[in-house]
């Protein structure tokens, strides 16, 4: 009996709990009295998160200039920061190292540029005074530019050596050629000749009425009296034009050249036939070379000369031979001998009658 009430009160109590609680809200809290409150509630602020929905938007005033500037110098240095790496892509921050490595090509490139050929002034010099005819001034700034040992020290060589035949040290100017290179060898004897060449007498300079003994010291020494002594530096001239035909046979500009040299000098001396042996060389073995028309037009001079040699017809010949050959070689069209020609052929016609 006891135990069928007991049941009964129990069933009682949990249908009223259970209704109690059904009526109750979903977010409703349990009020559970804690000892410490505030406590709690602190524990509870930190565990919700903030929410900005209901937050109201930050605005900008007029005057908030800070806000402004902050917002624009942030966009400027990201533009900068995007257009630095377009431009540089590999831009990255260098050592103090690197920027010192990178300062030395620039000092070597100043130094380079600073590097000129010392040899070129003396030279220069020399020209100017050669022209100028100051020859002991000339040849000062000639041994200068030789000492300098540069690119145009070969060229002081050459106009060093004329300087010296002319003056008929021929022992000096052989010191020079000897230490040239085959080729330029040649060539300092082809100077040397030309040199001992141009020694002529040149009393035409000064008034016929002047002697010898009423000229000054200085002037005496420009003169040369001797013509034995003239006469001697031309052999040694031809001397040394043979040198190179018989010794440079591979350089044949260079043979070509001082068999017109040699020629001419022979002419000059009114060495007629062994002027035309050597024209007749460039003919028949020199004809490609630029001393064609020189060789032509000499040897129709040499036939109209007075002597042994003089042969008006075949002076005639080679006039004609030169005008027919401008008709297809430039060399004879654009020849300084074209006009002395036509006026040689046309006396010839005139006077003698050859056709």
């Amino acid at each position: 009996m006891w135990l069928l009430k007991t049941l009964s009160l129990f069933l009682i109590f949990s249908i009223c709990y259970s209704s109690i609680v059904a009526q109750e809200p979903e977010n409703a809290e349990a009020t559970i009295t804690l000892p410490f409150e505030n406590i709690y509630k602190l524990e509870q602020n930190r565990e919700k998160p903030e929410d900005d929905t209901n937050k109201p938007p930050e605005t900008l005033l007029p005057n908030s200039d800070s806000s402004i500037e902050n917002k624009a110098t942030s966009l400027i240095e990201k533009k900068e920061e995007v257009e630095k790496k377009q431009l540089l892509p590999n831009l990255q921050e260098e050592s103090p190292k690197k920027d010192k490595a990178l300062e030395r090509p620039t000092q070597k490139k100043s130094k380079k540029f600073k590097q000129t050929d010392e040899s070129q002034p003396p030279f220069e010099r020399g020209i100017y005074q050669l022209k100028n005819n100051l020859e002991n001034e000339a040849q000062k700034e000639f041994n200068d530019s030789i000492l300098k040992q540069g690119e145009y020290s070969l060229k002081a060589k050459f106009d060093q050596i004329r300087l010296l035949a002319r003056e008929r040290k021929r022992d000096d100017a052989l010191s020079i050629i000897n230490g040239l290179d085959p080729e330029n060898k040649y060539k300092g004897l082809f100077e040397l000749a030309s040199g001992l060449d141009s020694v002529t007498p040149q009393q035409e300079e000064f008034n016929q009425n002047l002697t010898f003994d009423k000229l000054e010291e200085n002037e005496k020494k420009k003169v040369w009296w001797d013509k034995d002594l003239v006469k001697e530096s031309k052999k040694d001239a031809i001397t040394t034009y043979l040198t190179i035909i018989t010794e440079a046979k591979e350089y044949r500009a260079l043979v070509s050249k001082a068999h017109w040299a040699l020629a001419n000098l022979l002419y000059k001396i009114s060495e007629y036939q062994a002027a035309l042996d050597h024209l007749a060389k460039i003919l028949l073995y020199y004809k490609d070379t630029e001393f064609i028309d020189d060789a032509i037009y000499l040897s129709a001079r040499i036939y109209e000369s007075e002597g042994d040699t003089r042969d008006l017809g075949r002076a005639q010949k080679y006039y004609n031979l030169f005008l027919k050959n401008r008709e297809f070689n430039p060399v004879f069209s654009e020849s300084v001998y074209l006009p002395k020609v036509k006026e040689r052929i046309q006396k010839l016609v005139n006077n003698n009658g050859y056709q």
